[in-house]
């Protein structure tokens, strides 16, 4: 009776039958049947963990979904094909990346800037993502910096990125990689303590 009932389980839990697993073989799956559910669960892995990545780049929230709407139409049309260069986490937010630039040049011609500042009310997309009040401290103080450090310190301890994988998303060399994470973590600290946070 058990053993059926793990059985029963297991089916219940399991991934759909013929879906891959990994993020390349779900991709190269889809590249090459078309298949939505293989795409819908890439959307799903991603979608959120995009939309926080963007909205540090282009600080709208309607902006930032957009453009993960955008990063996925682009990986659904096959405009970018992905070639096992990289992880594809870090091709999709190589895309990402590259949307959001070119829809700030749209809007901003002659001046790319990021605003450093929050909109006025409603809450950040990242609310849903940090429950804890001791992350959503540390969001707002990353929110506080430069543009660059704020992108290179997410990259690096949001989406656990290592130093090569932010090379190809930023088209920064390792030593600019590294400084940029020295002066956005001293800056950082700078911005918690400020916030009365000292136990980092």
């Amino acid at each position: 009776m058990l053993s059926d009932e793990r059985r029963m389980d297991s089916a219940i839990n399991a991934d759909p039958p013929g879906i891959p697993e990994s993020d390349e073989a779900l991709y190269e799956h889809f590249r090459r049947t078309g298949d939505r559910e293989a795409f819908g669960a890439l959307f799903d892995r991603y979608a959120d963990r995009l939309t926080l990545f963007l909205y540090s780049i282009v600080r709208q929230k309607e902006d930032a979904e957009e453009l993960t709407l955008d990063t996925f139409a682009v990986v659904a049309a096959l405009k970018s094909v992905y070639r096992g260069e990289s992880g594809f986490g870090t091709w999709l937010f190589a895309i990402a990346k590259k949307q959001a630039y070119q829809a700030l040049r749209k809007k901003h011609p002659l001046l790319l800037t990021l605003r450093d500042s929050l909109p006025a009310g409603g809450d950040p997309p990242e609310t849903a993502l940090l429950q804890d009040e001791r992350n959503r401290q540390l969001y707002r103080a990353l929110e506080q910096l430069k543009p660059e450090y704020r992108q290179t310190l997410y990259l690096m301890y949001f989406e656990n990125m290592s130093v090569e994988e932010i090379q190809k998303i930023t088209g920064k060399s390792a030593r600019q990689i590294y400084k940029l994470a020295s002066r956005g973590r001293a800056s950082l600290w700078k911005k918690l303590e400020g916030m009365g946070f000292d136990d980092v």
